[in-house]
C-alpha cells in the first residue's frame, strides 16, 4: 500500500507496472484518527529546569523529534516559551549561536526560522546582578576545617577536577580524571573555594554537570579565555557554585596571578610542558593531574595569605545579607541600595550637570575637557619633570568617596554611602565609638578589639574601592 499526500504545488507522476482488477474502496473504519503530536503534549507537563531544557534543544538540534528544521525550530521556540512562562530561571547564552546556525540552515524556511529564533528569550538570569544571588534567611558561614579548595584543567581531550579539604595533607589531595556526572555532583556537594573561579572553573564544573563532552568542555575554555564577550562561555547559574573566590575577594595590591604568589610565598612553582590547545597523551594525564593538584596546593597557601581580605568578605557578607561568594561589587550595591533590584534604584541616581558648577566644563564623545585641557576621566595629572628637594605633600583624605557625597551621587541612598565613608575614618582614627552608632549599629560586633576592628576597616575600605 502506497499513500501519498499531494499539496498541489508539484506535480505528481506514477507509472502503472501492476494492478488487480477490483475497484478502488472508500476505507469507512478500521484507520485511527491522527492523533495531536504526542510530542508537544508530553513537554507540557514537565516541571521545567535548565538541564531538561538543555537535553531537549539538543534533540532538536539533532533532529531527533523531527526530520525538518522548521518544526524543529518551533519546537524550540515553544520550549523556551513554556520555560519562561513558568518561572523557570535559565540562561542559555551560550546555545544562541548553535541554535540561529541550524534555523539559517533551513532550506525552505530559512527566513522563517531566523525570525523565530530571533524572538527567543535565551536568558532569565542578568550574570552578575546583584538581585540574582539569593538571600534567603542571610549568608552561610562555615569554619576553616570545613573547606574545599578546587581547581581544574580543560584540553581537548582531557577534564580534570581536583579538590583539597583545608589542612589535610597535600597527597590527600583528589584528583578525577574524566569524571563522570555522579562524580562531579558529589565533588561540588561541598563548600568549595578556588582562585579566579567565578570567571572561570565555576563555569567548567557546570558545563560539565550538565553533561557536556570534552570537546565542549574545551570550546567553551577557549570562550572564556580568548573571545572578547567572555560571557558567551558563562552560565548565570554558575556563579553561585562554589563557596567563595580568593582573587575575588582580595584587595588591589594582592590581586596576582596564582603562579605570581607561588613565586612571592616561596612555595612550588609548578609549569605544565604541554601546550594548552592541544590533545594530552594518555601517558601524560597523570603528569596533568599532578599539575592541578599543585595549583589547589596553592590556592590553600593564598588563602593564608589573603586571611584579612577573607576576614573582611565575611564582614561585607554579614552586612550585605548575601552570600560569601557575591562579588564585591554585588556586596556593596546591596548595602547601599539595601538590596532592592537596580529598577527600583536606578531613578534615584543623580546625574549632575558639571558644566553648571564649573564653568568651563564639557563632555563631548566619552571625553573630558575643562578651560581647554583634558584632566581625564579619573584625575587631572601635570608634571614638571626634574629632581626636587623641599616638596610639600598634601592629601585630600578621601577624596573620591567625598566627592560622590557631596554630588549627592545615589539620591536618597547617599547616606548609606556616606555611612560606609565615616565608619571607615572613624575607625582610622580609633574613635570606635562613634563607629558603633553607624549602621543602626550593625558594626558592633566587629569593634570588640583592635584586630576585628582592622577587619572591618578593610572591609569598608573594599567597598568604598570598589564604588
Amino acid at each position: 500500500v502506497e499513500i501519498k499526500v499531494f499539496k498541489g504545488k508539484s506535480s505528481l507522476r506514477r507509472k502503472l507496472t501492476l494492478c488487480n482488477d477490483k475497484e478502488i474502496a472508500s476505507i469507512v473504519t478500521g484507520l485511527p484518527m491522527k492523533e495531536e503530536d504526542r510530542v508537544y503534549k508530553d513537554i507540557e507537563m514537565i516541571s521545567w529546569d535548565e538541564k531538561k531544557m538543555r537535553n531537549l534543544i539538543k534533540g532538536n538540534l539533532q533532529r531527533k523529534y523531527h526530520a525538518n528544521t522548521k518544526p524543529s525550530v518551533d519546537f524550540i521556540v515553544k520550549i523556551f516559551d513554556d520555560a519562561e512562562k513558568a518561572g523557570t530561571k535559565y540562561d542559555l547564552k551560550d546555545m544562541r549561536q548553535d541554535i540561529l546556525a541550524f534555523a539559517a540552515s533551513s532550506t525552505n524556511q530559512a527566513p522563517y526560522c531566523m525570525k523565530a529564533v530571533s524572538g527567543i528569550n535565551f536568558s532569565t538570569l542578568e550574570p552578575e546582578d546583584a538581585s540574582n544571588i539569593q538571600k534567603g534567611s542571610g549568608p552561610q558561614f562555615y569554619k576553616d576545617e570545613e573547606l574545599y579548595f578546587y581547581d581544574v584543567e580543560v584540553f581537548s581531550n582531557l577534564f580534570i577536577f581536583v579538590y583539597k579539604k583545608y589542612g589535610v595533607p597535600d597527597s590527600e589531595a583528589v584528583a578525577l580524571i574524566n569524571p563522570t556526572q555522579a562524580q562531579i555532583e558529589n565533588a561540588i556537594d561541598r563548600p568549595l573555594v578556588g582562585f579566579n573561579n567565578r570567571r572561570y572553573d565555576n563555569h567548567i564544573v557546570y558545563a560539565a554537570l550538565l553533561g557536556e563532552d570534552n570537546q565542549s568542555l574545551f570550546r567553551q575554555s577557549q570562550r572564556i579565555i580568548n573571545d572578547k564577550d567572555a560571557s558567551s562561555g558563562m552560565y548565570s547559574g554558575a556563579y553561585e557554585l562554589s563557596y567563595t573566590d580568593i582573587y575575588d575577594y582580595s584587595n588591589a595590591g594582592n590581586k596576582k596571578s596564582l603562579k605570581k604568589w607561588e613565586v612571592e610565598l616561596g612555595i612550588k612553582h609548578d609549569e605544565f610542558e604541554l601546550p594548552w590547545d592541544k590533545p594530552v597523551p594518555e601517558d601524560m594525564w597523570e603528569r596533568a593531574a599532578e599539575y592541578c593538584i599543585n595549583d589547589v596546593i596553592a590556592t590553600e597557601a593564598v588563602f593564608e595569605a589573603t586571611r584579612a581580605d577573607y576576614n573582611a568578605r565575611r564582614i561585607l557578607s554579614t552586612l550585605s545579607g548575601l552570600s560569601m561568594n557575591a562579588s564585591t561589587n554585588q556586596h556593596t550595591t546591596a548595602i547601599i541600595f539595601e538590596g532592592k533590584p537596580k529598577f527600583q534604584t536606578q531613578k534615584e541616581l543623580i546625574y549632575t550637570d558639571l558644566s553648571k558648577d564649573f564653568p568651563g566644563y564639557s563632555y563631548s564623545f566619552g571625553k573630558s575637557t575643562y578651560r581647554g585641557e583634558e584632566p581625564g576621566e579619573g584625575g587631572y595629572v601635570y608634571v614638571e619633570p626634574g629632581v626636587y628637594k623641599n616638596v610639600a605633600l598634601f592629601d585630600v583624605e578621601s577624596m573620591h568617596p567625598t566627592s560622590a557625597i557631596e554630588l549627592n551621587a545615589f539620591g536618597k541612598y547617599t547616606k548609606n554611602f556616606k555611612d560606609i565613608l565615616d565608619a571607615r575614618l572613624a575607625i582610622k582614627h580609633g574613635d570606635y565609638e562613634e563607629a558603633r552608632k553607624l549602621f543602626d549599629g550593625r558594626l558592633k560586633p566587629y569593634l570588640n578589639d583592635e584586630e576585628e576592628a582592622g577587619d572591618l576597616s578593610n572591609a569598608l575600605k573594599t567597598a568604598i574601592n570598589s564604588v
